[in-house]
This record gives structure tokens, sequence and C-alpha cells, in this order.
């Protein structure tokens, strides 16, 4: 952006004097990309003339990012418009950038940002990814993903001392998890699950209702997979949506599938943001109103990994929730209700013992720790879903996805081919498999090999 020698300055940054501190953070993570920027605290000299100066910095400066409030000040309406008017004489292409710190209303927009894109970021975004959507934008680029979003813009703030650094411990402290989490583990989660995520993507950008699940043997990476959903499911104008985790015993010492129609929803409405206790209406006129503006995806936390063979997950899925859509009027978005089960595995000959066991009613759980239960989970599981399958309302169509597949060395060594350079890949699936007992393991260490490269 520099090599334009008619330009003084690449970028202008406007905003008002409430936003001081998130400008000179703002600030120095540009300047680390080595642009350079005009910035009021370093070009006005005191005693100088503000207007005349500040007239000079919007003239010499290629592009302008403006930070909106809704207490905008005639000083920003004033560089905003100064900013615009300059740049319709111009032949030179200008880019101007509206970032707004909370989300406004469109009367409460300076006029020249009514008719185009304002990004919004809020303190509690992760700043790595806001930074990158407001980089490609200043350079033009074609939008990307939030997965893609949060990756490069970790890699574009590598090496910045004070890179939005957060003003308290606390702040700091989610910074660095978040960090940790989606710079390595976000790519980590591409490791051969290309089939699922493409599916899953292809749901959420459908209107209709319909239950997702994703299964398979325990230790194939079932959490990572639902936050990668929770974090980096893309994002698409044409089809908005919105994320609800619904917590199912999270004040319990064990978690488990609740075992009533009306723990079922309570779980739900607390999911929305209704209190505990609150009325079936009350679910329903809160489900009308966000699926007038986007699809409503249910994220359900924990993985389920026990109690197959009880009748309440598919009770839940067959008549309470279908009952709640029906409840509902033609609206123009879906619930999209996500569901995960992981089952540990048996051998042929136990799965075979356990199945006479349980047709003999034999009363063997206090030998062994419950192994007929154990060694019947996949079977039981299985037997569910297939349950689930024939039983679906036609409100509440059922996407049952193919189990998650083992990861081997050749998935990572093509995952490296993507994502490394060709001299690393070597040691780098050595690593991340030697010794590795699931494939949960391999995505941990993927993600806290690259985690580490990036905070060098």
């Amino acid at each position: 952006m520099s090599g334009q020698t008619s330009w003084d300055f690449d970028v202008f940054v406007g905003f008002p004097g409430a936003e001081r501190a998130f400008a000179d953070r703002l600030v120095q993570m540009l300047r680390v990309q080595h642009l350079k920027v005009w910035f009021d605290g370093d070009q006005i000299a005191a005693g100088g003339p503000i207007l005349d100066t500040v007239d000079r910095g919007l003239e010499v400066s290629r592009h302008a990012v403006f930070i909106l409030t809704s207490e905008a000040t005639s000083y920003s309406s004033y560089e905003i418009g100064f900013f615009a008017g300059k740049s319709s004489a111009r032949s030179a292409p200008r880019r101007m950038l509206g970032v707004q710190r909370a989300s406004l209303p469109l009367e409460k927009l300076p006029p020249p940002f009514r008719q185009a894109k304002v990004m919004t970021w809020l303190d509690e975004d992760d700043p790595a990814e806001r930074f990158c959507e407001l980089y490609r934008g200043l350079l033009g680029k074609a939008p990307i993903s939030r997965a893609e979003r949060i990756v490069l813009g970790h890699q574009l703030l590598e090496g910045s001392p004070v890179a939005l650094v957060a003003e308290s411990a606390a702040e700091q402290e989610a910074n660095t998890r978040s960090r940790i989490r989606w710079g390595g583990a976000q790519a980590a989660l591409g490791c051969d699950r290309a089939e699922p995520w493409n599916r899953i993507t292809a749901c959420a950008t459908t209107t209709r209702s319909e239950a997702i699940f994703i299964v398979g043997p325990r230790g194939q990476g079932h959490d990572l997979l639902l936050d990668r959903i929770e974090e980096c499911l893309p994002e698409d104008a044409r089809w908005p949506r919105r994320i609800h985790t619904v917590s199912w015993g999270e004040d319990d010492p064990v978690p488990a599938v609740p075992s009533s129609r009306e723990l079922f929803l309570e779980a739900v409405a607390r999911a929305v943001g209704l209190d505990a206790g609150s009325q079936p209406a009350e679910l329903i006129a809160t489900l009308k109103h966000l699926l007038m503006e986007q699809n409503v995806i249910l994220l359900h936390r924990p993985v389920v990994e026990e109690d197959f063979e009880r009748p309440d997950l598919l009770l839940y899925y067959t008549q309470y929730l279908p009952e709640l859509v029906s409840a509902l009027p033609s609206l123009p978005f879906g619930l999209k209700p996500v569901q995960s089960l992981a089952w540990l595995s048996a051998t042929w000959a136990k799965g075979v013992l356990a199945r006479l066991a349980r047709r003999l009613n034999l009363r063997v759980q206090s030998h062994g720790g419950g192994w007929v239960r154990t060694c019947l989970q996949s079977h039981d599981a299985t037997e569910m879903l297939h349950q689930i399958r024939v039983q679906q309302h036609p409100l509440l169509p059922v996407l049952v996805l193919d189990p998650l597949p083992d990861i081997t060395p050749d998935d990572v060594r093509k995952f490296c081919e993507d994502h490394l350079p060709p001299n690393e890949c070597g040691r780098f699936v050595e690593f991340v498999t030697r010794g590795a007992k699931s494939s949960e393991e391999i995505l941990q260490r993927i993600s806290e090999r690259l985690s580490k490269k990036r905070s060098v």
C-alpha cells in the first residue's frame, strides 16, 4: 500500500475522544504491518492549528478508518464528510472503512456509511480476527470465512509487542486462551474433517428446520468439532444464524441427558436467554422472534457418551422438539439442533457375549463395573439412531453424519502440505502421530504445535 508515491500516508485514523485508547492500539497494529498512519497524536503539535492539520492529513492519506460510536461529534462527522468528498473527486481508488464499537441503528450511522458495510469491533471480540477483517478491507481483498480470519489475523499480529494488549489481567488471559484455542486448534480441525464440516455448513445455509447428529467412537474429537461449529461456522448475509448452547446437567457432578419433557424444554429456554421456570408460551414467543431474523442453531453440550438404551433422547428428537416446531407459525428461518454421540468400542467377541448376557437378563453389573452396558454402547447408539430416523417428524427431519473416522498419518501429511513449508512436514507428522492413542490426541498435538509456532 505504501508503494504509492502520491500519498504521504497509507491510512488516516479518525476517532471520537472516548475511543482514544482503542485508536492507539489500532494504530500500533497497523504500523506493525509497515503502514504509514496519520494519527492526530503524532501530527498535531501543541498549539498548532487543528482543523488545517486534519484537512491536510485527510488530503494526503490514501485510505481512512473511522471509529464510530453512538456519541457522534461534529469533528468526526466533518472528517468523514471531508474524506468522502475528496475521495469522489479523485481518480485513484480510496477506501473508507467504518468500525462501529457497538451495533448502531442505520439512522445513527454517518450518511456515507449507510450504503456500505460497516464492521463491528466489540471489546469481547477476538482482536486478531477483527484486525484481519479491517486489514483485508484496506487492501481491497475479497471476504474470507471467520475461521480463516482468525488464523490469518494471528499471523498478521505475530511479533507485535502491543497488538491490542488487554487492559486487565482477565482480558489478557482471555485473549491468550483465544489465541491458543483458535490459532492452532481451528486449523487442526481441518485435518480429515472436510466431509462432516461441509455437510454441517451446507445445512446452515438452508432455512428449513433440521436436526444434525455428529457420531462416532470416543476419541475422535467430538468436542473439538462442536467448538469449531460454535466459533468458526461461516457467516453468510443470505442465511444469518445465531448459535445457542443447550447445556444439560451443567450444575450436576455428572452431566446427564434430561429425563422429562419439562427438563428438556427448560434447558432450551435457558439457552435462548429465558429464566428458569419460564412457561412454554414464553419459549415459543422467543423462538418465533429469533426465527423471524435468522436460523437458530441449538448446540447441545456435553457430548452424550452413555445411556443410549434409554428412550429420553429418542423422545426429545421425535416428539418434544417437533411439537415445539409445530407450535411455531410458518417462519422465514429454521431451528437446527446439533447433537453429538460418542461411544466406547468393543471387540466383536465381547459384543456377542454382552448381547447374550442381556438377552438372558444376567445380573452381571456388579462384576466388572457394568461391562455389558459398556460393550453394548455402539450397538445401543446405532439402534437409537435407527429409531430416530424411522420415527423422525416431517417438521424436524434428521441428518445423521457418517461416524467420524480415525485420523491417519496420511491425513496429517496431506494437512501439512496445505499448511506448512515442505521442509517441516516430516518432523511435524512424526511429532503429532508417534504414540498417539486417538484422533483427538492427534488434533490436540496439531493445535499445540501450531500455537507454539505462532507464539514464538
